[in-house]
């Protein structure tokens, strides 16, 4: 099933029987089954029919609203999954620290070795010594990890393998978009803007993944309860930083695909792909997604996980996160 964005400002989402129709000024730019749609993101000025949404409700389809970096404005979401049984034993779990400790450590480990084996596979074809240092200084943080007690102790053991990995990855851009460093909100070069934006759209699937089966998304492990912040996505977010957005940025530059005027600058709130630029983005980030792999496509895999931690949540056994 398809995953839709609508970017052309001014269209109109409305249905006609059983079939999705976006048109602007009396021209259909898009007749689809609703059978074959499994999520819509919406980005911007976009106006979505009574009848659509009622329709899109009750095929479970579910509905985000963009802001212009990635972030969420909103969602309309089908009935909430009733699996308070999963529920129940997630809230118990927030309150088992040996159980937040052992997961926290394990989302980390991952994490740093998936960045690991992104700078190993690049520097294949592209030798430099600083590539190995930095493989080297990470792979030293690792034992750290297993001596750490609280999550916010381990993720300081992340972040500063998270210094050394971005600095190896700002070496690794051959075309037009340069990278010096990570920065955001807002970002303020061109790769930051794509970084931002590709881990809101992935965090934002998972988000859905995990509404849609039963867990509370903002009751985390690794990272901490605060207001409006969806910990448990965002903990599931750390295993598909490198292999998922990160490599897919490093090609739609390096590939020549986006350039440095497919960008501008909105005042003083940071660099942004232009309107015309989404429509590039999001072609090759749903071909990115689904296409096939040893384990499934992407989304195969997000959805595995989310089951994965469902099993790890109501029985015995202990996470294991995506390994690229």
């Amino acid at each position: 099933m398809a995953t839709l964005y609508i970017t052309e400002q001014g269209a109109k989402i409305s249905k006609e029987g059983r079939r999705l129709i976006v048109e602007k000024d009396d021209e259909k730019l898009l007749d689809l089954p609703v059978i074959k749609v499994e999520n819509i993101l919406i980005y911007g000025n976009i106006q979505v029919t009574t009848q659509a949404l009622n329709m899109l409700l009750l095929n479970g389809i579910t509905v985000s609203f963009l802001y212009s970096d990635g972030r969420i404005k909103g969602k309309l979401l089908p009935t909430k999954a009733k699996n308070i049984i999963l529920r129940m034993n997630q809230f118990e779990r927030s309150k088992q620290s040996d159980f937040i400790n052992t997961i926290s450590r394990v989302i980390v480990k991952n994490k740093l070795n998936n960045s690991i084996k992104l700078i190993e596979d690049y520097r294949k074809n592209y030798w430099d010594k600083f590539f190995a240092e930095a493989i080297e200084k990470i792979e030293n943080l690792l034992p750290l990890i297993e001596r750490r007690t609280k999550p916010n102790t381990i993720l300081g053991v992340e972040g500063r393998g998270s210094v050394i990995y971005f600095n190896a990855y700002s070496r690794m851009f051959k075309r037009n978009l340069t990278f010096g460093g990570r920065n955001r909100r807002p970002p303020r070069d061109p790769v930051n803007a794509l970084l931002s934006f590709g881990y809101m759209l992935v965090l934002n699937e998972i988000y859905s993944l995990l509404e849609a089966t039963g867990f509370d998304p903002y009751l985390g492990f690794l990272h901490k309860i605060d207001y409006g912040r969806p910990s448990l996505a965002l903990d599931l977010l750390e295993e598909f930083r490198a292999p998922v957005v990160d490599k897919f940025i490093l090609n739609l530059s390096n590939k020549n695909i986006l350039k440095e005027n497919d960008f501008e600058k909105k005042n003083d709130e940071g660099v942004y792909l232009k309107q015309d630029s989404l429509k590039t983005f999001f072609t090759h980030y749903d071909k990115w997604m689904n296409k096939k792999r040893k384990n499934g496509s992407f989304r195969d895999i997000i959805k595995n996980q989310v089951h994965t931690l469902q099993k790890a949540i109501s029985g015995d056994k202990m996470y294991v996160p995506y390994a690229d």
